[in-house]
């Protein structure tokens, strides 16, 4: 398994199978899940699986399925999802 990363909940593909994770408290550190998809979308999950090397931490996570979002929705509907997207960004700090 990956070295903790960070206090919080982490994502790993551990002996999950291809579209299932599992997630893990304090970092890493905390008992694991049941293999599931937990809210991820198939884009994360395969990532995940991509990089067995690093415990994924909660927030990049959800950034990382928000940028899909924003890259497949966002984008092509310039302006009217910006100011949304932009206080988003602010509450999570990205």
């Amino acid at each position: 398994m990956a070295a903790r990363n960070g206090d919080g909940i982490v994502y790993h593909c551990s002996d999950c199978g291809e579209n299932y994770v599992r997630y893990y408290g304090f970092g890493g550190d905390g008992p694991g899940s049941a293999c599931d998809r937990h809210g991820l979308s198939l884009q994360a999950i395969k990532y995940i699986h991509e990089h067995p090397e690093v415990n994924h931490r909660w927030e990049d996570m959800v950034k990382f399925d928000a940028d899909l979002t924003k890259k497949d929705v966002v984008d092509k509907v310039p302006g009217v999802f910006e100011d949304s997207w932009n206080q988003i960004k602010s509450w999570f700090g990205w």
